[in-house]
């Protein structure tokens, strides 16, 4: 499964192409987005992308007039840029068709005037109106990023430790712990390998087994390996 470091260059290839530009053709194939596009037809069409940006593993980007998209790439999903020009030709009877060849793993398309944005294999995609970070339940409950973005300022590492050492916690082991997007958003299993190898921490240690030293050495790894991966 992708971690927060790929996820974050996911977001980052979006927004070179996205950010600012105005949005052709938004189409998408999973259950709930087509039908939501099939409700609203045409009204992304038209808007700029204002913002992309990743939390974690996941992927969520404003669109002008107050509606989002949302993705998770789950185990095998990514994120592809194609230019314009590069769309594919076929050849029928001898005649030329404009008809883009569409990849079976498609699962989103966002469009602009030079770029396709195509969400290949993943099978979360969300778009709807109002802030995406208050309509999706899961980005509600994130934890601290292990990833911020200079605006958003340094790892939280106060919030980070106020849901690690949380009470009910206690009997877990931190290798556990640290999977656990609600404590921290982005680790995944070689992130977690790489922390406690640096940390020289046993994943089966319980929580309330670890040091004051331990977890400042979480603190201050966490960020550190993140941004080596990235």
């Amino acid at each position: 499964m992708p971690e927060g470091p790929e996820v974050r260059r996911h977001a980052a290839a979006l927004a070179r192409v996205l950010e600012g530009e105005q949005i052709v053709e938004f189409a998408a194939r999973t259950k709930n987005a087509r039908a939501w596009i099939a409700a609203h037809p045409d009204i992304m069409c038209g808007r700029r992308v204002l913002q992309v940006r990743a939390h974690g593993k996941n992927l969520h980007a404003q669109i002008e007039g107050g509606f989002y998209f949302y993705s998770h790439l789950m185990m095998w999903g990514r994120w592809t840029i194609e230019a314009r020009d590069e769309d594919r030709v076929l050849k029928r009877d001898d005649r030329v068709c404009e008809e883009r060849v569409r990849d079976k793993r498609e699962r989103a398309r966002i469009s602009t005037k030079n770029h396709h944005a195509i969400l290949l294999s993943a099978p979360v995609f969300e778009v709807g109106e109002g802030d995406a970070r208050q309509q999706i339940e899961t980005l509600k409950l994130l934890g601290p990023d292990i990833l911020p973005y200079e605006d958003d300022g340094d790892f939280d590492d106060h919030e980070f430790l106020k849901r690690l050492l949380n009470s009910e916690n206690a009997g877990r082991e931190i290798g556990a712990a640290l999977l656990d997007q609600t404590i921290c958003a982005g680790i995944g299993n070689y992130l977690r390998a790489e922390i406690l190898f640096e940390c020289k921490l046993d994943p089966w240690t319980k929580i309330d087994e670890l040091s004051a030293e331990e977890t400042r050495g979480l603190c201050d790894t966490i960020p550190r390996v993140a941004a080596q991966a990235s």
